[in-house]
């Protein structure tokens, strides 16, 4: 006899049980409208508008069996990826060639690219894409249209080609139109950049485009050796080896700071001068700065509540991020997106949290690329996304919650008996709710208090065995 169980998420219950953590995240990367990130154990797993087909919109998914994944880089609709044996591979979106394997077809499972080479850095952007080979040279290959494969002339590439700059290549960084990347040729880091330059992205002093890679030189400056680079949406940030911060381009949104009016600069400027920073990440026009005393900072175009300050307003002086002593300052991941506006659409940022356990997110999550079951858009970052979230759905009994999506009511069907316990848990493996089942074939209406976001709940048997596992998605 089937029994229904009710649910009227009204009032609240408290719970202690902390499930222990097994596995956790080791990377993570944010695209347009997805995102993907690589656990512990080698397996990659994508969520939100997932240009390979494998997830289930706001739920994350894994991407095959493989389990020797170590590095995933996202573009608008493709991944670049790197295995331990430093293979490179690619999936998604084709039309320009990004995927980098010598044609224009998309391929939704993980394609190899140069079966020979050996790889040691990624780097997608919108429509093309970069990569660094263990010798130091650096290959690029997709969209062309502005010159931003840095090959010379303005035809795309479905094949990696080798930028012609001497040195050791240490640091690559794309957006949408241009590119940026340090080579170290012994005399310490040159900055290069080449593609659109329509706001002075490339920091050469105008708005020409350049096909070709051209040297961003401050003569005026005692220390000309740079160390990070970071592309944004019209706009360009590097670091130099004594901890200045640099920047150019657009600032229409108060992306490269207070001290300059907005409009274009076309030579790199100081950010906060005298400040020292450790570590820049550039979005589509907003950027996340660490300072010397590993506090992260934020500022630029707020509209969808990206830089995570609770809410939307524009901001043109770094922010202080709360509380930031619970993520992995190094882990940050800010989105691309293609087209240029106040609303930037798909924007979202994803770090891990200190121990790895959870992925945390900001920003637009219209197509669920902050993966924790939900399509709600949030301002202040939350860590929710966990290692846990491979529970896998199974039955050995008839089975079924609805609706799910629940709005705050959901209905459990199952021949339930005497003894045994429905139990739900957070996708931090903590359970926060357990009840064991008094009277066969009676229903009974159990009022539990639960913030939106996904849960797993489990039916056990008496003996403790599971006997069904749902994913529960609460709006």
């Amino acid at each position: 006899m089937k029994t229904l169980f009710s649910f009227f998420l009204l009032c609240s219950l408290s719970f202690s049980y902390q499930a222990q953590v097994t596995n956790q995240w080791k990377a993570v990367s944010a695209g347009t409208f997805f995102s993907a990130g690589i656990k512990s154990d080698g397996t990659l797993w994508v969520w939100g508008a997932d240009p390979s087909h494998f997830s289930s919109n706001s739920l994350a998914a894994q991407v095959g069996l493989d389990t020797t994944w170590l590095a995933v880089s996202c573009g608008k609709s493709h991944l670049l990826m790197l295995k331990k044996d430093s293979s490179l591979w690619s999936m998604g979106d084709n039309e320009f060639g990004q995927l980098g394997i010598g044609n224009t077809l998309p391929s939704y499972n993980p394609q190899l690219i140069n079966s020979t080479s050996k790889w040691l850095q990624i780097n997608a952007g919108c429509y093309h894409s970069a990569a660094i080979k263990e010798d130091g040279t650096l290959w690029t290959w997709g969209l062309n249209n502005t010159g931003q494969l840095g090959v010379g002339g303005f035809q795309n590439s479905p094949s990696p080609i080798q930028i012609q700059v001497s040195g050791i290549c240490k640091s690559v960084a794309l957006h949408t139109y241009h590119t940026l990347a340090i080579f170290d040729n012994g005399n310490g880091g040159k900055l290069y950049a080449w593609g659109e330059n329509l706001y002075g992205q490339l920091g050469s002093g105008n708005t020409y485009n350049a096909a070709v890679p051209i040297e961003v030189v401050q003569n005026n400056s005692p220390n000309s050796s740079w160390a990070i680079v970071a592309a944004g949406q019209y706009f360009s940030a590097a670091l130099r080896s004594d901890s200045t911060l640099w920047v150019f381009g657009n600032n229409e949104m108060g992306q490269l700071g207070s001290n300059l009016v907005q409009g274009s600069h076309l030579l790199p400027v100081e950010f906060e001068a005298g400040s020292k920073w450790l570590g820049i990440k550039a979005g589509d026009s907003f950027c996340y700065g660490i300072k010397a005393d590993s506090n992260v900072y934020t500022w630029g175009n707020n509209s969808l509540g990206t830089l995570g300050t609770g809410n939307i307003l524009p901001q043109n002086a770094p922010f202080l991020l709360g509380n930031a002593l619970n993520y992995d300052i190094n882990a940050f991941s800010l989105s691309k997106t293609p087209i240029f506006s106040a609303s930037l659409m798909g924007a979202h940022v994803l770090t891990l949290s200190a121990d790895h356990s959870s992925i945390c997110s900001v920003g637009s999550n219209d197509f669920g690329q902050l993966g924790n079951g939900t399509i709600t858009s949030r301002s202040y970052f939350d860590c929710d996304l966990s290692a846990q979230a491979n529970i896998i759905e199974n039955n050995t009994i008839e089975f079924a919650i609805y609706p799910n999506p629940s709005a705050g009511k959901f209905t459990i069907e199952a021949p339930f008996e005497a003894g045994q316990v429905v139990a739900l848990y957070d996708l931090n493996g903590q359970k926060v709710f357990s009840q064991e089942i008094l009277n066969s074939g009676l229903s009974q209406t159990l009022e539990i208090n639960l913030t939106p976001g996904m849960y797993v709940l489990q039916l056990m048997s008496k003996e403790g065995t599971q006997l069904a596992s749902r994913r529960l998605v609460v709006e």
